[in-house]
């Protein structure tokens, strides 16, 4: 017995299969998604991360050499270091104006013209 099919048939078909593909399709991408902000969030608790080690490290330094030497020169040295060091992040951080896309996946990325 052979299945007889109709053009209706065929389209319905047809069209549940392009739903299927769409749909599987359209997973990914929110995967990719989610993958990318899993990343970021990563990125971001690393830097938080080295951010406190470092402001760690200099409260540090600066308590042992303001509790040994306590001369005015030597605390304004050593709060003042830091504090330019800041400032000059903070400056750089403020100064970026462009953000620059690249186009392609993997490594063949290019900057476009």
């Amino acid at each position: 017995m052979t299945p007889h099919l109709t053009a209706a048939a065929v389209l319905l078909v047809g069209l549940a299969v392009l739903g299927v593909v769409l749909t599987a399709r359209a997973g990914t991408r929110r995967a990719r998604r989610a993958v990318h902000g899993i990343r970021e969030i990563t990125r971001i608790t690393a830097s938080v991360l080295w951010m406190l080690t470092a402001a760690a490290v200099i409260v540090g330094v600066q308590w042992a050499v303001i509790a040994t030497h306590p001369a005015p020169a030597v605390i304004a040295v050593v709060l003042g270091a830091p504090g330019l060091l800041a400032g000059l992040s903070v400056a750089r951080l403020l100064a970026v104006t462009t953000v620059i896309r690249t186009v392609g996946i993997g490594r063949n990325r290019r900057v476009p013209r």
